[in-house]
């Protein structure tokens, strides 16, 4: 059965939007209710309950519309009846909080502020199983912002979300080894190019070892014309005098100069 509800108090009742119905002595528009699934536009017919609206019979030009995709539109009241609302997001989805600003309103001789209707806020896919849904968009653990599509501290963002960190010490003690093994490994291929008379890779091995094996007082490794390991200072690289060089021969090293 249609219903009707009172714009203001003590006037004549004005029939709700098409489809809704509303309880005997309803006060205001948002006293009128749509089935399950759909609601109204209040806030084109009214910004407020207290603030009378410029054609109370205007109601009757609204009605029931279809609940946004992903939202609902339906929620308890107090009295433990299922009202109509505006969309609010299903899990999986989000909306902006709400911005509330008020409104002067003198009523009865007495000013008050009255919240103001805005109308329905839009709805947003999330990209990631973190909108909790509900009247409070929540975001699941991990998660805030927009979307729920940030990662709170101490979370890193990967494909399939945000992850806790796993902590940073696995990456010093790989930090570590490389820093170890690296230039042990390039020895190693050093080493193995002399015996071999691979002069080409020895340049480029010992062009590597000149940048991370320089040692504090300023010397530096080359690799002289005819194939020995060398080092000198930087005042010598010039013209190579004064340098010691080790020349490998199997397993064995002996010191030579230029």
């Amino acid at each position: 059965m249609q219903g009707f509800f009172s714009a203001e108090l003590n006037t004549q009742c004005q029939i709700c939007p098409a489809g809704a119905v509303s309880s005997q002595g309803s006060f205001g528009i948002n006293g009128c209710n749509c089935p399950s699934g759909k609601y109204i536009e209040y806030w084109k017919y009214s910004s407020s309950p207290y603030i009378p609206p410029a054609k109370p019979a205007m109601s009757r030009d609204l009605e029931c519309l279809p609940c946004t995709a992903g939202g609902i539109c339906t929620q308890m009241d107090a009295d433990g009846e299922l009202v109509s609302t505006y969309p609010y997001p299903l899990p999986g989805y989000w909306q902006p909080p709400d911005n509330i600003e008020y409104q002067s309103v003198t009523w009865k001789g007495q000013t008050i502020q009255t919240p103001i209707d805005d109308g329905p806020k839009a709805l947003y896919d999330c990209p990631f199983s973190s909108c909790l849904g509900g009247l409070e968009t929540n975001c699941s653990a991990g998660y805030h912002g927009l979307v729920c599509g940030i990662c709170e501290s101490g979370h890193e963002l990967t494909t399939n979300g945000c992850k806790e960190c796993s902590g940073a010490g696995s990456y010093v003690i790989l930090m570590i080894l490389c820093a170890f093994l690296v230039p042990i490994g390039l020895c190693g291929l050093y080493v193995g190019s002399i015996i071999q008379g691979n002069h080409i890779f020895i340049f480029f091995v010992m062009s590597f070892l000149n940048l991370i094996l320089s040692d504090r007082s300023g010397n530096n490794f080359f690799s002289s014309d005819n194939g020995l390991t060398c080092r000198c200072t930087d005042e010598t690289v010039v013209d190579k005098r004064g340098c010691t060089c080790f020349q490998i021969t199997g397993l064995q090293t002996k010191e030579l100069c230029i």
